[in-house]
Formats: structure tokens, C-alpha cells, sequence
């Protein structure tokens, strides 16, 4: 049972970090997108606006993921806690 929940808490781990890099990874084009932007001296066109928006709306989704992953994560942990607790305290 702990092997298990140990596990589940590294797979958890992993996939955090992953949704991590992903969330990374959308800042950063959403910031090279908006340096872009200042680059260029007219104001945006449709296309860009509609790749801002979608990389903003992307980074929220993935943002979101991330925190829910992070609770996740904390209820594993809470979960193992409590199963050693009970473990040790029969033994």
C-alpha cells in the first residue's frame, strides 16, 4: 500500500513538472509574441491579437491544470501521512 501511494506521488510528481515546463513554455511565447508587438511600430494586426488571445487563454487552462495538479499532489502526500501513521501505530 505505501509502495503504492510512493508511487502514485512520483507519477504525480512527474506529471507536475511536465504541466510546469508547459506553463513555462506558453510564457514564453506569449512574452515573445508581445516583444514582437513592440517591436512593430504600427498596432497589431487580427492575426496577432487572435495568437495573443489564444496564448493567454492556453497559459490560463494550463495555469489552472498546474494548480489542480498541485493539490493533487498535496492529497497524495496527506493520504501517505495518514497510511504510515496507521501502519506505525499497528505495528
Amino acid at each position: 500500500m505505501v509502495a503504492e501511494l510512493e508511487n502514485d506521488k512520483q507519477e504525480l510528481m512527474a506529471f507536475l513538472e511536465e504541466e510546469k515546463r508547459k506553463v513555462e513554455d506558453l510564457q514564453f511565447q506569449l512574452e515573445e509574441e508581445a516583444l514582437k508587438e513592440e517591436g512593430d511600430a504600427k498596432a497589431p494586426g487580427p492575426t496577432q491579437e487572435l495568437l495573443i488571445k489564444e496564448l493567454e487563454r492556453q497559459l490560463k487552462k494550463e495555469q489552472e491544470r498546474s494548480e489542480k495538479l498541485e493539490k493533487d499532489l498535496l492529497q497524495v502526500k496527506v493520504d501517505m501521512s495518514f497510511h504510515l501513521f496507521v501502519i506505525r501505530s499497528v505495528n
